[in-house]
């Protein structure tokens, strides 16, 4: 098995989370400027104190699928209107307080890759000598569509505003 180049520097995403470090600070404080125990972790909080403005939150996997299906609502109510009444339907973001309000009321289906790749995964640890997470990923979820009730259906077309 061929270590990774000594030029590489590998780490696990969960493994940075754990330890509370961006990718921004891993990269300048580990590849950059090789730095180790106190200096990196005073290097690790300045750089993370520095992109904490930028920092980017995905909405929840369940939310995007709302805004689909809240889509397909629109699309539905046009062709039943005929686009007479409905011309300027809008569907809100998937990061909208509204669509993760009802995206958490809807039934879910939840999911764990930890074993989907095990072997792939360990093997990748071993190769790049990255330090592995302490805890497993964290599922995602996703609307659970084949168990949607008509008060669920009510809540996804209410988003579709303009009609």
């Amino acid at each position: 098995m061929n270590a990774f180049p000594q030029a590489v520097h590998a780490a696990s995403y969960d493994y940075l989370e754990e330890v509370n470090c961006s990718t921004a600070a891993f990269l300048i404080c580990n590849a950059t400027i090789p730095k180790t125990g106190q200096a990196w972790e005073i290097c690790r909080d300045e750089i993370n104190r520095k992109a904490a403005g930028s920092i980017h939150v995905s909405p929840p996997l369940a939310a995007v699928d709302v805004v689909r299906l809240a889509s397909a609502v629109k699309k539905a109510t046009i062709t039943a209107t005929q686009a007479r009444r409905c011309k300027n339907l809008t569907v809100p973001l998937a990061g909208s307080p509204k669509v993760i309000e009802v995206a958490n009321s809807l039934p879910l289906s939840c999911n764990d890759l930890d074993g989907y790749f095990k072997p792939e995964t360990d093997t990748w640890f071993v190769r790049t000598r990255a330090q592995p997470p302490r805890s497993g990923s964290k599922p995602f979820c996703s609307v659970a569509i084949e168990r949607l009730e008509p008060e669920h259906w009510q809540l996804i077309g209410s988003l579709v505003q303009g009609c």
